[in-house]
């Protein structure tokens, strides 16, 4: 994909995965790199919606019918003193942007834009929680290993993941 057919979330997405890319590491950074892969990835998700929601009414809009939304009830003296708008943005500001399933469901009803998930990119997550919230241990007690070749992998899994998104995001806005 040339550059004039990327978002500029895409491109500062890439500017993070080249750097990437460059690190060798011991183990101990291999496995910080390969969950700043998916920090990435969940800025550039955000960042993306956060940004279409913020400066497209009919999109905001679109979200406040999502049930998330739909089913919520707000005391009036809420909804007077405060911006509906930047309750929304709040909300969706709050969401665990690596939780691909539920995210999916927004970018879909939102932005038309329907996710690629791979079970390599859905094991990339997997192994990222072992890292994150196990000190690099699966939950049978075992260590999780990141190689060079694992990251690697991690980085171009994630990248094609992305750049899927973006050139979707690139059709439905050109």
């Amino acid at each position: 994909m040339s550059t004039n057919t990327q978002s500029s979330f895409y491109r500062d997405f890439k500017i993070g995965l080249d750097y990437l890319k460059e690190q060798e590491g011991d183990e101990l950074h291999r496995c910080l790199y390969f969950s700043n892969v998916i920090s990435l990835m969940e800025k550039y998700l955000l960042d993306l919606f956060i940004y279409e929601i913020s400066t497209d009414r009919n999109k905001i809009v679109k979200l406040a019918t999502h049930p998330k939304f739909k089913a919520q009830s707000i005391k009036l003296t809420y909804a007077l003193n405060n911006s509906m708008e930047e309750y929304i943005i709040h909300s969706m500001k709050n969401i665990v942007w690596h939780r691909l399933n539920d995210i999916d469901i927004f970018y879909k009803a939102v932005l038309n834009i329907k996710f690629n998930l791979s079970s390599e990119l859905l094991e990339n997550l997997n192994i990222r929680h072992h890292i994150v919230h196990r000190n690099s241990y699966d939950i049978e007690g075992c260590k999780v290993n990141i190689s060079k070749e694992t990251l690697h992998h991690c980085i171009c899994n994630v990248d094609l993941f992305i750049r899927q998104i973006d050139k979707k995001y690139y059709q439905e806005n050109s």
